[in-house]
C-alpha cells in the first residue's frame, strides 16, 4: 500500500520523516500517519513526495491505480483522483469506527463513575441508619 511505499522509499533516499515534513511544509505527525496508513496526501504533496523520491505518482499508487489505466494504458489524473478518492473513504469509515470505539468507552467509563457514585450514596444512607 502507499504508506508502505512511502517509508521504504524515504529510507532508501536516507530522508528522515523531519526533513520530507520541512520540504513539504507539513508537520512530522502528518509523514508518519502517512506511511502508517492513517492519512494520505493530496495529490500536490503527492507529486512533491515523488519527485522528492525519485518516483512517480504511478508507482506510488500502483497496487491501487492499476484498474485505472485508459485506452492508452497509462494513468491520467481522474484514475489517481478516483483511487485517492477511494483511498480517503476507506480511512474515513476507518476513522468513523474508531469515534464509535472511543465514544462506547466513554460511555462505559461515565457509566462506571455513576454506578460508583451511587454505590456511595447508597453506602451513606445505610451507615447513617
Amino acid at each position: 500500500m502507499l504508506g508502505e511505499k512511502l517509508k521504504a522509499l524515504r529510507k532508501e533516499t536516507g530522508l528522515s520523516q523531519d526533513y520530507v515534513a520541512e520540504k513539504l511544509f507539513v508537520s512530522r505527525t502528518t509523514v508518519y500517519r502517512w506511511e502508517n496508513n492513517k492519512a494520505i496526501p493530496s495529490t500536490s504533496e503527492l507529486n512533491k513526495l515523488a519527485e522528492m523520491l525519485n518516483t512517480d505518482i504511478q508507482y506510488l499508487l500502483s497496487d491501487d491505480v492499476e484498474d485505472h489505466k485508459d485506452e492508452t494504458n497509462t494513468y491520467n489524473e481522474d484514475a489517481i483522483a478516483k483511487v485517492l478518492g477511494r483511498m480517503n473513504y476507506i480511512l474515513s469509515e476507518r476513522e468513523a469506527d474508531r469515534k464509535k470505539k472511543n465514544r462506547r468507552i466513554i460511555f462505559f467509563i461515565v457509566f462506571l463513575f455513576i454506578a460508583f457514585v451511587v454505590f456511595k450514596i447508597i453506602r451513606v444512607i445505610i451507615l447513617k441508619n
